[in-house]
């Protein structure tokens, strides 16, 4: 039985699948389509670079000029949507937010207690 090579935007989708996977996370049907548009992408993207490489990043136009071969604009555009298609895929537990860091929860903390104290002694004063 033969195995079929995956191709490199197949690839990346079963990574990402796979890291949701351990963090115990199911793509909801935003994101299965956000992987589906990756997927389409990054094979676009592998195609256009065989194309550049195999015809150079330079062609001669009708006219006879050099110009910049017509799939690099492409690849550049795709390029810079992958990253944003990407974005919308949660791979961990997206509700907890980014860890605090403990040193300025305290510090924060001194501020809020001193400020408190400061209305409270106010309050106590004015009702005098």
């Amino acid at each position: 039985m033969a195995v079929e090579k995956q191709s490199p935007g197949q690839h990346l989708v079963a990574e990402i699948l796979a890291e949701m996977e351990a963090a115990g996370v199911v793509p909801d049907a935003k994101e299965e389509a956000l992987l589906a548009t990756a997927c389409q992408i990054v094979d676009r993207l592998d195609a256009l670079e065989r194309i550049i490489e195999r015809d150079g990043e330079l062609v001669v136009g009708a006219g006879g000029l050099m110009r910049v071969h017509p799939a690099i604009p492409e690849h550049r555009q795709l390029a810079v949507s992958l990253p944003k298609v990407l974005a919308g895929i949660v791979v961990g537990d997206s509700t907890s937010g980014a860890a605090k860091n403990p040193d300025k929860v305290r510090a924060a903390r001194v501020r809020w207690d001193r400020r408190d104290n400061l209305r409270e002694a106010q309050a106590a004063r004015a009702g005098l």
